[in-house]
């Protein structure tokens, strides 16, 4: 199979020089920390490039390519530490690295059927956008996991495990991924309580209409809880800890 660049599902994203540092940076803390626990880079597997560290260069591709996908599709960017069991990204998508203008979309054979991969296009020298110093990158399209299983797209190179590459003429446009986001954001909200949890139990919705305590309906709500934000125990607990902050100020403000 000959696989060729295809505009058709495409659709460009420009970042602003801090989301693209930002994004550098994360892949730097992650690489950094993830060597700190005893992981290493894979050198010894054909079709890596060898040098200094390339694994780092792998790692701020990955955090890059899941920035680009947030903002294209208007999600949360967790920017997620050791997550190998979770999608890349709120509602079970799954990002990948597209290295040349011509390249598939690789699928594994071990990602969930239910999983949505998209793929951010970076080829060696476009690290900064396209034209180079743009900070412009184009984002090829989607495809459900399950869709891209299939035999004719199987290819093992390099020697490495089977993948399956989805050409980019088959691959759907990142709008349609969009929509089918917004349905699950609004089913959602529909289903949210009007009271918010209290700490600990929980996220906070969107929108709500009563006051928090310490809140007025005249000052509005205090905080807004990103909907999309991952509900890991830890992340709960900074959450809280900073409600009971803000709802603390409040309070101070009203009295005096």
């Amino acid at each position: 199979m000959i696989y060729l660049r295809c505009d058709d599902a495409s659709e460009w994203v420009q970042l602003n020089p801090l989301e693209w540092r930002g994004a550098v940076i994360t892949g730097k803390w992650i690489w950094r920390y993830s060597h700190r626990d005893g992981r290493k880079d894979r050198d010894d597997w054909q079709g890596f490039k060898k040098g200094k560290h390339p694994g780092r260069r792998q790692q701020i591709l990955g955090s890059l390519c899941e920035r680009i996908a947030a903002k294209c599709l208007g999600i949360y960017w967790p920017s997620a530490f050791n997550n190998f069991s979770r999608a890349d990204l709120p509602h079970d998508v799954e990002v990948r690295l597209i290295g040349a203008d011509t390249y598939g979309l690789r699928v594994y054979p071990r990602n969930a059927d239910h999983l949505r991969v998209i793929g951010v296009v970076i080829p060696r020298g476009s690290e900064r956008g396209e034209p180079r110093g743009s900070y412009r990158f184009r984002v090829a399209g989607w495809r459900f996991a399950k869709d891209g299983k299939q035999p004719c797209w199987e290819m093992a190179p390099h020697g490495r495990p089977p993948m399956y590459c989805v050409p980019q003429d088959q691959l759907h446009h990142p709008a349609t991924l969009r929509a089918l986001i917004l349905r699950e954001k609004e089913g959602r909200l529909d289903a949210l309580p009007h009271d918010p949890p209290r700490p600990g139990e929980g996220r906070l919705p969107l929108r709500h209409d009563r006051p928090l305590p310490g809140e007025s309906l005249r000052s509005g709500p205090l905080l807004v809880v990103d909907a999309e934000r991952p509900s890991h125990p830890t992340q709960q607990r900074r959450d809280a800890a900073l409600l009971d902050v803000l709802r603390r100020a409040a309070v101070s403000r009203e009295t005096s």
